[in-house]
């Protein structure tokens, strides 16, 4: 890999880039977006970008599967209020009988 001077970079600067990328990546895609989008389109290592593609994609990975557990979750809440509602039909029922 190079860096912006086409200087050969060791394999601790590259591990350096492409963390600090997936840092910005991930935090960026939470807190401001709109910065990360014009970030995108600015001229970086190519480390430090392949670090900012897989924040962001780590960061999609996470929210949707928060998303999903979230959806189950209030289908679950859903489901309990509906036998509660059933349970106090029924002791209701059998009250008036």
């Amino acid at each position: 890999m190079f860096n912006k001077k086409n200087k050969i970079m060791t394999p601790e600067q590259e591990k350096s880039h492409i963390l600090q990328g997936f840092n910005n990546g991930y935090m960026l895609s939470i807190y401001n977006p709109k910065i990360l989008d014009r970030l995108l389109t600015l001229p970086h290592i190519s480390a430090y970008k392949e670090g900012l593609e897989k924040g962001i994609a780590t960061y999609e990975k996470h929210k949707s599967l928060l998303l999903n557990s979230r959806a189950k979750l209030q289908e679950r809440k859903a489901k309990l209020a509906k036998i509660k509602a059933q349970e106090k039909s029924i002791e209701k029922d059998e009250k008036e009988r």
